[in-house]
């Protein structure tokens, strides 16, 4: 049976859960709508047809998860670093779940891995569909954020296709223009986070990477330092053992929130540079 201080604490986390509605004013999924709209404006003659060509259907998936776009915090909840420390103190299934679970972030950080998925079947499905060299083009952007392993290809492998079987379509040509365009891999800040704030000072966020770094410190004195006093004192006392579990407790979430954060700040480094990619050159679909 629940205490009723962990039950206060897990309904604390669930009341204090950010809504999975999307604001009206949200400006970043606002655009990617009127993105989607021109690209179905601008879609090859057969997506007009009725009804629509089966490649159409497809692409029109894939364009949907490839836009779906809002504004990402970068900070995350209080009540999700509230179940973090419950669960790494307590181990208490609920609080577990609580702390793995990312809700809207998760979704939005998971659509390029869906939207990859779907031009990738496209390519496979319809070798010769009018959307093929789009669907090249969209996955060298896509493949700069995607998460999950096991992808045919990389950003560059499609990018190298599309330019090696449509040298000559209108996309192809913006290829050299946009690989000189700086961008980082989530593959390299996940690595980098294995200390706590070097994958956001690789995005250049250097005020929140060396907090993070700061923070992660504190938490490992706090850790180390009470027990080298116990193996000098040779003796057992509880309040350095507490302060040293108290410690870890937070050493180890420091980790787990600057490795998710990184994730965001990659996120949003790279749709900066599309979105600049797609101001300096307009006719970029």
């Amino acid at each position: 049976m629940l205490r009723a201080p962990t039950l206060l604490l897990l309904l604390t986390c669930v009341a204090c859960a950010p809504s999975a509605l999307i604001r009206p004013d949200d400006a970043s999924f606002n655009a990617a709508q009127r993105e989607l709209a021109r690209d179905v404006r601008a879609a090859p003659p057969a997506a007009h047809a009725e009804p629509p060509a089966p490649d159409t259907v497809l692409w029109l998936q894939a364009e949907s998860l490839y836009r779906y776009r809002f504004d990402v915090e970068a900070e995350r909840p209080t009540a999700s670093y509230v179940a973090q420390l419950a669960a790494a103190a307590t181990d208490f299934a609920p609080f577990l779940v609580a702390a793995s679970s990312e809700g809207m972030m998760d979704l939005r950080l998971h659509a390029y891995d869906g939207a990859a998925q779907l031009y990738e079947a496209l390519l496979a499905r319809y070798p010769n569909s009018a959307y093929r060299p789009l669907a090249l083009y969209r996955l060298g952007w896509a493949y700069r954020n995607t998460l999950t392993e096991g992808f045919p290809r990389d950003s560059a492998g499609a990018f190298e296709l599309l330019q090696r079987e449509y040298p000559t379509a209108p996309v192809a040509s913006l290829v050299p223009q946009l690989q000189a365009m700086p961008w980082r891999s989530q593959n390299t800040a996940a690595a980098l986070s294995l200390i706590p704030g070097a994958g956001q000072l690789y995005v250049g966020e250097t005020a929140n990477g060396l907090v993070r770094l700061g923070i992660s410190l504190g938490f490992a004195a706090l850790a180390v330092v009470p027990l080298v006093s116990l193996a000098h004192e040779r003796h057992l006392r509880w309040i350095p053992i507490l302060l040293s579990t108290a410690g870890f407790t937070g050493l180890q979430v420091s980790y787990t929130a600057a490795y998710q954060d990184a994730q965001r700040a990659v996120l949003q480094f790279n749709e900066r540079q599309e979105a600049a990619f797609s101001t300096a050159h307009p006719e970029a679909p």
